[in-house]
């Protein structure tokens, strides 16, 4: 594909038949660039010669234009010369004269690689200073870094900041409710997990009868059931016919209940089952897959009742619990999850808490609890988790998961309850929910966005109490795009499940819009030979690239004015400069990476080999 370096220039004219073409000279209007230009070109045919002389094409090499910012975009002393070094000219008439179009190959898209010259000149940005406070040295290695935090950011100046992105809604992914089976008459506390080529998406589903036939049961009825969905993509989802549980006896006498999605049955266990695939080296075959979950009573080694345990599965579908796994005290009727950290080489667990009720109330804000284990059985007590701002908010779920393409990093994306808001007057129960986006480097202190993250759509039945309540897990499903899944109109007939998309690494970009801006990082010491950016820009947006040393000075090789004018939209784009991209004589001294950004975003970076 064709991509222009000129991106305007001015025509005199071009008279075909006398074969003169002169260039006006934005810079000095009293100039031309050439007024002898035809020792510039290759001859032109004489008019009598060309059948159709306005639809010539004609070869041209070393052509100087002055160019410029595309129509909108012109301003006093932002023309700049450059050099053309082949195109094809085409001719067209405009009344008794003819203009011309160039079209220059200069590479090809996404992502132009060329250090150029001819992009559009905005108001040179502010340079970022390094503050007085400045972060002190950080070794982040070959580990990629995003901007969920301003953990890598030491300055920011023009018009660049820190900008939180939104998932973008997409297709049902299932209905449950009337569209469902009997057994999903409510359905809450979603959870996805990857298993290699399978998708497994496991929710808490409600039968609210307590009747079969028209006779209250003899025994108590379990109206809660913990089942599974199967996908291959991430976007369709389907119930695998499992039959490991009989629950005919619940239903009405004719209700299609044999081939069942249900692994496990129980107010206590099925309300927030919570499974997870182990990824610890040394697990048994027969527990790859656990989960967490309140046990039911039984010898189970849990501490108090309503305590939680450690569950275990072969194959996802069929589970046990693990004797001596009890642990957590205190209220735990929320999703309740865990996984095993392979960066601190431990289990950790993050459940609901109640924090301390305020004065005339009879419970404390809704919060989330964490405590960790090396081997399942010894806990830690459960501590509270700590934020970086002061807002009093409740927490309903927790969402937290390390995120796969940063381990280092937790993402959580946890339900926010808003208990004292009603929308839908004649819905029965006040308040309303959304879903907020938190990180943590070292799963106790975490930086929460107040801005939602996933915002209720248009429809009353989503503005009602517990709706756009994420999954817990997050899931590549192409190459530059995660998956994400929220419940939809919770309480109603039509509840079903949502999926919703963002690009790799995109929940937070370092932005700048139409004033240029600059990110100035802390000083770091990487390894590898090169540095990769996930970004994109708009048609005349830009990146460029500095290296520094801690004090903030230009390193050589690696100025602003050396590296490529980066443009485009690349999951990954190994930067160059004019001697190149490799970096590698920088690797294990302290650094700081400078970005200007024009009508941009850069949503992470990482030094690391070719490889």
């Amino acid at each position: 594909m064709m991509n222009s370096n000129v991106k305007d220039f001015k025509v005199v004219g071009v008279d075909v038949a006398k074969a003169k073409l002169d260039f006006a000279d934005p810079l000095d209007s009293s100039k031309s660039l050439h007024p002898t230009p035809l020792n510039l070109f290759q001859t032109l045919p004489d008019r009598s010669t060309v059948k159709n002389p306005l639809k010539m094409q004609i070869p041209i090499n070393n052509v100087t234009l002055a160019t410029g910012p595309a129509a909108g975009m012109r301003r006093k002393n932002r023309w700049t010369r450059t050099s053309a070094r082949s195109g094809i000219m085409r001719t067209a008439r405009f009344g008794m004269r003819c203009v011309l179009a160039l079209w220059l190959t200069a590479g090809i898209y996404p992502g132009n690689t060329e250090a150029q010259t001819d992009v559009p000149q905005t108001d040179k940005a502010e340079r970022a200073a390094v503050p007085p406070d400045g972060k002190p040295v950080v070794e982040i290695g070959d580990r990629r870094e995003l901007f969920v935090d301003d953990f890598m950011v030491d300055a920011l100046s023009g018009g660049a900041e820190r900008r939180l992105h939104h998932p973008v809604p997409r297709e049902v992914s299932i209905y449950f409710g009337e569209k469902g089976k009997p057994w999903e008459e409510n359905v809450a506390y979603a959870t996805v997990v990857r298993d290699g080529d399978r998708i497994l998406m496991y929710y808490s589903a409600r039968f609210e009868s307590f009747f079969r036939s028209g006779e209250r049961s003899e025994k108590p009825s379990p109206r809660q059931y913990a089942c599974v969905l199967e996908s291959t993509d991430g976007i369709h989802f389907t119930r695998p016919n499992l039959g490991i549980h009989d629950i005919s006896w619940l239903f009405p006498p004719g209700t299609d209940t044999a081939n069942n999605n249900v692994i496990q049955v129980g107010n206590a266990t099925a309300h927030n089952f919570t499974p997870f695939l182990d990824t610890r080296l040394d697990v048994p075959p027969e527990q790859r897959f656990k989960a967490i979950g309140r046990p039911g009573g039984g010898d189970n080694g849990a501490k108090a009742p309503g305590a939680l345990a450690v569950f275990a599965s072969p194959d996802g579908f069929h589970w046990e619990v693990l004797k001596g796994t009890g642990f957590a005290n205190g209220p735990t009727d929320s999703q309740n999850g865990g996984f095993w950290d392979p960066l601190r080489q431990h289990y950790v667990a993050y459940m609901r808490g109640r924090r301390e009720a305020e004065k005339g109330k009879r419970q404390g804000p809704r919060d989330i609890r964490t405590c960790v284990s090396k081997d399942l059985l010894h806990w830690t007590d459960p501590e509270y988790v700590e934020y970086t701002d002061d807002r009093a908010e409740e927490m309903y779920t927790n969402g937290i998961h390390p995120y796969e393409r940063a381990p280092h990093i937790y993402i959580g994306l946890p339900a926010r309850f808003v208990p004292y808001r009603r929308k839908v007057p004649e819905h029965p129960i006040a308040a309303v929910s959304d879903a907020v986006l938190m990180s943590s480097r070292d799963g106790k202190l975490f930086d929460r966005w107040e801005e939602g993250f996933v915002r209720p759509g248009p429809e009353p039945e989503v503005w009602t109490d517990r709706n756009n309540y994420p999954a817990l897990g997050i899931i590549q499903t192409s190459s530059t795009e995660l998956s994400i899944y929220w419940t939809e109109h919770y309480g109603h007939p039509g509840i079903r499940l949502r999926r919703g998309t963002l690009r790799l690494d995109g929940f937070v970009s370092v932005h700048a819009g139409g004033t240029e801006g600059e990110l100035l990082t802390r000083p770091f010491v990487f390894k590898g030979e090169r540095l990769t950016v996930n970004y994109a820009t708009s048609a005349i947006g830009s990146l460029r690239f500095e290296l520094c040393d801690v004090d903030g000075g230009v390193i050589k090789g690696f100025a602003m004015d050396e590296s490529e004018t980066l443009f485009g939209n690349e999951i990954e784009h190994s930067v160059t400069w004019k001697r190149g991209g490799d970096v590698s004589r920088l690797a294990g001294k302290p650094v700081r990476l400078r970005v200007r950004l024009f009508d941009a975003d850069l949503y992470s970076f990482r030094f690391g080999d070719d490889k």
